[in-house]
């Protein structure tokens, strides 16, 4: 989790660096839309939040479908301690 955390904080330093550096007017041109002139620092940082959403939903729904999964392999599991508990008490009757 560090790891994770020292990643996100270089980036983002990075990007400040990269702004603060970068204050020229550009133009942005995307299919067939076109803007005017913007500052690049907006851009970047436009794309950067983007991409931050982008990877917080594709985890999420990782971190959902690895919940339902291990929610469903518990499941699997107190079921399986049943039937072993069970067959336990089925052969301690036989043996008595």
């Amino acid at each position: 989790m560090s790891a994770y955390l020292l990643g996100a904080l270089a980036f983002i330093i990075t990007i400040v660096v990269f702004i603060l550096q970068n204050d020229t007017q550009v133009s942005i041109q995307f299919i067939s839309w076109k803007s005017s002139q913007i500052s690049l620092a907006v851009v970047v940082l436009i794309s950067a939040c983007i991409g931050a959403l982008i990877t917080f939903l594709l985890s999420g729904y990782r971190a959902f479908k690895t919940g339902q999964l291990m929610k469903k392999l518990i499941n699997a599991n107190q079921k399986y301690e049943r039937e072993i508990e069970a067959l336990k008490n089925k052969d301690q009757v036989q043996n008595d």
